[in-house]
């Protein structure tokens, strides 16, 4: 192959710049004084910032002789044409001065707008730095938080930082890119000035995140020395998703599906609770290179859920070619079909336990101060509260009574029973369970009424016996005569009120 005259390479990349000189709106005069002072080549433009772009342009307009109308569009095109030819060399593309239109100009200066307030806003925004890596069941979420969190950051020439540790170095020609974006991250050059400044910045973050766990071990000292972030993460890759790794997680994760059932809702498992750890399960059967067929969870979903009242959304699924091939389908379809009434029920069992909690600790702060009594009382009226918390408090008691039957199980008297259960029971059964929850409320405000009397008692007779130890009668009363129920009053006679002891008086 013919080598190609120098001189002539320079002519045509001259000859091509002013074309696209003229393509912003730059008449001859105009590129003649901008080649005067330097831009020659697209590639010149690389040793100009945007400051010097832009004095260059007020100079030209302000010149004694000859000024030129240099418009503020024509500027800012100028300053878009740099910041595309920067942003193709980031990308490891050529530099075609044939390729950059008017129309590229345009959306190449919208981009250097945003950018330049994105920038003012990262200065704004606090970018929380993610947990530090100690446990090596959490690679997958380390390595996730890590990517995330590098992607908002900007390195140098405004590409994220998480290009320095992506996984593939080169992607294969003819990949469409979605973004801007997402092709500066996979097309970065992974070397150069740039890279080793931001190489150097990622190795910190991954340093201050591995050095008290497990994973500081497999970056070696040379690593460290050279602050090579980019090894460092190709270090830990290689431990953390070597065969033997990912071989423990698969098991892991099919564990975890073979365990997981639903047999209907319930506080502590809900219907989301189980898709949710089945998805996630098969999305790490993903990431670990062993993806299951949509078809097949599809059909482990329906084998795991035994609760009847999804049997027909299930046996519709079955016959439905688009919801038995997508899994994600599926599951919205039987959240659909999950039963309104079962997640009311649940979310009203879990209201009723929590506010009788916190009815029970109240009322039991109402008794406290009252002594033994108060938690006697508190007790076998068979309430919640705890009582009897003061001063000589008796027993911390829930005092449920719990007798009677329903359909030849014990049914607790002071139970609330769900509307679905006490429709379902007999007449008789719904009259011997009142009758049995009055008769033990009954006998329980019995039974603590003549405890209270009792003690009453108690302490009567207690307070007269100590009033009497020590005194000596001065001189007997003088009782009149009388006939009570047939007995005769004494001086100094206790006198029996009836019963066995009135009637042994009558006939002695």
């Amino acid at each position: 192959m013919a080598a190609v005259d120098p001189a002539l390479a320079v002519a045509q990349q001259l000859l091509h710049f002013r074309e696209a000189l003229g393509r912003i709106g730059f008449d001859p005069d105009a590129q003649d004084a901008l080649n005067q002072h330097g831009f020659n080549s697209m590639y010149n433009l690389l040793i100009y910032s945007k400051d010097q772009i832009k004095r260059v342009c007020t100079v030209l307009r302000e010149r004694p002789v000859n000024p030129l109308n240099i418009s503020l569009e024509q500027e800012q095109f100028l300053t878009a044409m740099r910041f595309w030819v920067k942003t193709r060399v980031r990308t490891n593309r050529t530099i075609d001065p044939q390729l950059f239109t008017r129309d590229v100009a345009v959306s190449e200066a919208i981009k250097m707008v945003n950018q330049a307030e994105e920038a003012t806003a990262d200065k704004e925004s606090d970018v929380k730095l993610p947990e530090k890596f100690k446990l090596t069941s959490k690679w997958i979420v380390f390595a996730e938080s890590l990517d995330t969190y590098l992607n908002r950051l900007k390195g140098q020439g405004r590409v994220p930082l998480n290009y320095v540790i992506r996984t593939v170095e080169t992607p294969e020609p003819g990949t469409v890119f979605n973004t801007e974006q997402e092709l500066m991250i996979a097309t970065a050059p992974l070397e150069g000035d740039q890279f080793d400044i931001d190489n150097e910045r990622v190795f910190g973050v991954i340093k201050q995140l591995t050095l008290e766990g497990p994973a500081w071990a497999y970056i070696n000292e040379n690593l460290n020395r050279i602050k090579d972030g980019r090894g460092a993460w190709l270090a830990l890759r290689a431990h953390y998703e070597g065969e033997s790794f990912l071989n423990k997680q698969k098991e892991e994760a099919y564990k975890t599906i073979d365990n997981l059932h639903y047999k209907g809702e319930r506080t502590t498992f809900t219907f989301e609770h189980f898709t949710g750890l089945l998805t996630r399960s098969y999305n790490d059967l993903q990431r670990f290179g062993e993806p299951v067929l949509e078809s097949k969870k599809v059909r482990d979903l329906l084998a795991k859920i035994s609760d009847p009242k999804l049997e027909s959304a299930k046996q519709a699924i079955r016959i439905n070619i688009d919801y038995k091939n997508n899994f994600s389908m599926a599951i919205n379809f039987l959240a659909e079909s999950v039963d309104g009434a079962d997640r009311n029920r649940v979310r009203i069992i879990s209201g009723v336990q929590q506010g009788n909690s916190e009815q029970g600790h109240r009322g039991g702060r109402g008794f406290r101060g009252r002594g033994r009594h108060a938690g006697r009382h508190n007790h076998h009226i068979g309430g919640r509260n705890h009582g009897g918390n003061g001063r000589g408090g008796g027993r911390r008691g829930r005092g449920r009574i719990t007798s009677g039957t329903n359909g030849g199980r014990s049914v607790s008297t002071n139970t609330y029973i769900p509307p679905s259960e006490w429709n379902a029971m007999t007449p008789e059964q719904k009259q011997a369970f009142l009758q049995t929850r009055a008769a033990s409320r009954i006998q329980a405000i019995t039974t603590s009424l003549n405890d209270d009397v009792s003690t009453i008692t108690n302490a009567t007779q207690g307070i007269a016996q100590s009033q009497a130890q020590g005194q000596q009668l001065a001189a007997l009363q003088t009782a009149s005569v009388g006939s009570i129920a047939g007995t005769v009053v004494t001086p100094s006679v206790t006198i029996p009120f009836g019963g066995r002891a009135a009637h042994a008086n009558r006939n002695g």
